[in-house]
């Protein structure tokens, strides 16, 4: 299936075990606040709600301070996880 939000319903209906969904965002506005949604949880992944192929999911593995890891080991400053965030969104 391509549409992730409707595949993530099915498992469940289905009795499937799937990781939590955080939340679901549509605008930059949603975006920008991105951080409170995040914060009780160290490790997370963002991926767009249509499929791309795996582009454009991103795996958070942990914290240090105010900067997230990215699986590779990259500290991303919260100002990068909300421009990942705004392509998603516009699509690009």
């Amino acid at each position: 299936m391509d549409d992730k939000l409707q595949t993530k319903k099915i498992a469940l209906d289905g009795s499937i075990a799937v990781p939590t969904l955080c939340g679901t965002l549509g605008t930059e506005y949603q975006a920008k606040h991105i951080g409170s949604m995040l914060e009780p949880y160290a490790d997370f992944a963002i991926k767009p709600s249509r499929g791309s192929g795996g582009e454009g999911i991103l795996v958070i593995t942990g914290r240090s301070k105010r900067l997230y890891r990215k699986a590779d080991g990259t500290l991303l400053p919260p100002e990068e996880i909300n421009y990942h965030l705004f392509n998603i969104i516009s699509d690009m």
